[in-house]
């Protein structure tokens, strides 16, 4: 068709030509394409290389008219934009030029517009299910050879370029592409060869694209055997997984096949128990087990992985069932403090295992025994009434394997309750002593709660008829220490002794008083005696009380103990207790007599001063009171004078001068009194001359008589005078001289005079 348009064109020419030769037509311009290669309804650009303004353009897409089509003038050029671009296919663009009624197409221009088609995924492909750590896989069919396949995550490549081959293309995705679990969606893109901006691209994951559900593994089990025996029947084996994630099963195999299953709860150690052996099936068989563990998504059991290694486990058979020895299955006995003890005894009893006593119910361990081939005996301590009848069941353990034998027959041990049952000295106490030689004795008081009969015990000997809950102490038991108890007895026979109650008799103290001092006093004394005791046969430290007519001093309480001053007269008898321990002992008595003491006044009959020369002294007379017999010593000046032991006393004559002091020790009894005291003083006498001044011969009727003027020597002191006339004194007449007064009638008239010196 392109080739015949420029003869077209040719006539069309000369036929308006013959019409009028004035019309013009068009110019011809070049079309070109400013788009290459453009993409399914990606807009597309043309572009003439000139322009004429009255001319009307019209784009043509093999042959035909284009809609959507805009105009436009770029730098004097004609510009065709197709805006909304066109579907797959090869188009030759040109343009139609009109000028009046001239019409022209120029420019021929072939251009192929292509983006390949959506990708088809095969079924698989949209909906895969992996295990984490599988690959995966995207199947593309029908491909277009003009395009290139991926694998996109989002924005990312993953797997491609692949040219489409008109069949499938596979691709496989290495397992880092996926999360440990869950959903993982990628998209295939189909790009153009030679222009990488048209492409075709399916969805990430649904609808069209690839979607992988991916479950999740744990990391391989890690696994160890704690106990490498198992026991058969019955029994079953442990294997512990170090690294268990929780939300995962883990499967026990013995070889190949599967034996266990549990769930993990938590992540870390998994202790998985219980896992059965033979005969249980499925169950590890005898002997020595090769087993593995796989860990299983619970969700999808085609995802496990097998543990890194194998553990060996020995399958073994238990040890014989214990059998109690006949006669021994049930056993009684009475309560005693701190509990009694039973026995479990295994007739079949066996080397190389452990027996262990174990409570029925509570299984709690209450004995153990090595084992050994025969008669086992095993005791069982500490079984009180609380709790009887007590029941238990016998295992035997290998010490190789650990594997325990089922349980023997049971054990019944009844504990019947003893009585409750104390012993004290009446009055309160667990002990009591008694003097040597005692009369009043102890009353020992029992009681009990159960009791049907009762024994007192003499230093753990039944005491004869001493079968009441009381019991008093006999008297004469000699020095020495005496321990009680009390049996009581219930009506099953059983019995228990109260604690001892200990009667010491010990031997008593004796004492004895002796006195340093006289026991002897008078009223008025000034120190008593010392009573001192002394103690023999005493236990323990002595104390002391001192008493007075039986009456305890105040605050005498040591060894010895001084009479005090004081005391009136009477008679007072003093005595000691000595207390050693619980004896006492009282002392013999010692009397102390308080005496009055005697009064006694001595007086002189006659004059206590004279002079020497005397012809007699005075008698001194005594006067005693309150003595009944009493004997008498004079004294002078503090010395007894010999033989004067009368009760009274005549100064002898012949004392010289001097100052004499006598005094009388009246004694009654042991008392002794000393009289006041009478002083006698021997002055040495005087000497005395008169003489007269004046005539001694006198006249009647005289005027004047003489004076008589004395002259004294050895007088001590001051002299005194007295004149005396006719030996009749003087009245007066007292001076040292007289004067004879006028006026005496006839007679004789002798004068004197006395002087006195002290």
């Amino acid at each position: 068709m392109n080739s015949m348009r420029p003869v077209w064109l040719v006539v069309a020419a000369l036929v308006l030509g013959l019409r009028s030769v004035a019309w013009s037509c068009p110019t011809t311009f070049t079309l070109s394409v400013l788009t290459p290669q453009p993409c399914q309804f990606e807009q597309i650009v043309l572009e003439l290389s000139g322009n004429e303004t009255n001319v009307t353009y019209t784009l043509l897409a093999n042959g035909l008219p284009l809609s959507g089509v805009s105009q436009s003038v770029v730098n004097g050029r004609r510009r065709f934009t197709v805006t909304g671009g066109l579907q797959n296919g090869s188009y030759t663009f040109s343009v139609q030029a009109t000028l009046d009624t001239c019409t022209i197409v120029m420019g021929n221009v072939t251009l192929t517009v292509y983006t390949p088609a959506v990708p088809t995924l095969s079924l698989s492909s949209l909906n895969q299910i992996l295990c984490y750590g599988d690959p995966g896989t995207i199947v593309v069919v029908n491909t277009d050879p003009q395009a290139s396949y991926t694998v996109r995550d989002g924005n990312t490549v993953v797997a491609g370029p692949t040219q489409g081959n008109g069949g499938q293309i596979q691709f496989v995705l290495p397992a880092s592409l996926f999360p440990q679990s869950g959903m993982k969606t990628f998209s295939v893109r189909a790009t153009a060869l030679g222009n990488s901006q048209c492409y075709a691209e399916t969805a990430n994951g649904p609808l069209d694209g690839a979607t992988f559900i991916v479950y999740g593994l744990p990391p391989a089990p890690q696994i160890s055997a704690p106990e490498p025996f198992a026991c058969s029947p019955g029994g079953a084996a442990r294997v512990l997984v170090q690294n268990a994630v929780a939300g995962y099963v883990y499967q026990v195999l013995d070889g190949n096949t599967a034996v266990f299953s549990v769930l993990a709860q938590s992540t870390g150690p998994l202790d998985i128990t219980n896992i059965p052996v033979t005969p249980a099936s499925p169950g590890l068989g005898f002997g020595t087990r090769s087993v593995t563990v796989v860990a299983i998504n619970p969700n999808n059991n085609n995802c496990r992985i097998q543990s890194t290694s194998s553990v060996t486990i020995t399958v073994v058979s238990r040890p014989a069932t214990p059998q109690l020895a006949t006669g021994t299955n049930t056993q009684v006995y009475c309560d005693a403090p701190g509990g009694v003890i039973g026995y479990a005894i295994v007739a079949n009893g066996e080397a190389g295992v452990t027996y262990e006593v174990r409570r029925v119910g509570t299984n709690a361990l209450v004995a153990t025994a090595t084992g050994q081939a025969g008669v086992v005996t095993i005791p069982i301590s500490g079984l009180t009434a609380s709790g009887s009848p007590h029941q238990f069941r016998v295992y035997a353990i290998s010490n190789q394997t650990g594997c325990v034998s089922d349980p023997s027959g049971t054990l019944t041990i009844v504990v019947n309750s003893t009585p409750t049952v104390t012993a004290s000295v009446q009055g309160g106490g667990s002990s009591a002593t008694l003097c040597m030689g005692y009369t009043s004795s102890v009353t020992l008081i029992g009681s009990s709660s159960g009791a049907v009969s009762f024994q007192w015990l003499l230093n753990g000997s039944p005491i004869a008829g001493a079968t009441t809950t009381s019991y008093t102490v006999p008297t004469g038991l000699s020095v020495g220490t005496y321990m009680y108890q009390l049996r009581a007895t219930n009506s099953l026979g059983c019995s228990s002794t109260s604690s001892v109650v200990t009667v010491s008799v010990v031997a008593a103290p004796a004492v004895a008083v002796s006195s340093s001092g006289s026991t002897n006093l008078c009223t008025g004394y000034s120190s008593g005696p010392t009573l001192t005791s002394s103690v023999s046969n005493c236990s323990g430290m002595a104390q002391y009380q001192w008493y007075q007519n039986s009456v305890a001093i105040v605050g005498a309480t040591s060894s010895s103990y001084t009479v005090p001053a004081g005391l009136s007269a009477g008679t007072y008898v003093y005595t000691v207790v000595v207390t050693c321990g619980s004896c006492s002992a009282t002392s013999s008595s010692v009397t102390v007599t308080v005496s009055p003491a005697p009064t006694v006044t001595i007086s002189a009959s006659g004059s206590t001063n004279l002079c020497t020369g005397y012809s007699s002294g005075p008698t001194l007379t005594s006067s005693v009171s309150n003595c009944s017999s009493a004997t008498y010593q004079w004294q002078l000046n503090g010395s007894p004078i010999s033989g004067a032991t009368s009760s009274s006393y005549t100064v002898p004559a012949g004392l010289s001068a001097g100052t004499y002091t006598y005094t009388l020790v009246v004694t009654c009894g042991s008392c002794s009194a000393t009289s006041n005291s009478v002083t006698v003083t021997v002055s040495q006498t005087p000497t005395v001359t008169i003489s007269a001044s004046g005539s001694t011969n006198l006249c009647t009727g005289y005027s004047s008589g003489p004076t008589l003027t004395s002259s004294v020597s050895n007088c001590s002191g001051t002299a005194q005078y007295q004149w005396y006339q006719n030996s009749v004194a003087i009245v007066g007449a007292t001076s040292s001289s007289y004067t004879v007064p006028a006026g005496l009638s006839a007679g004789t008239y002798v004068y004197t005079v006395v002087v006195t010196c002290g």
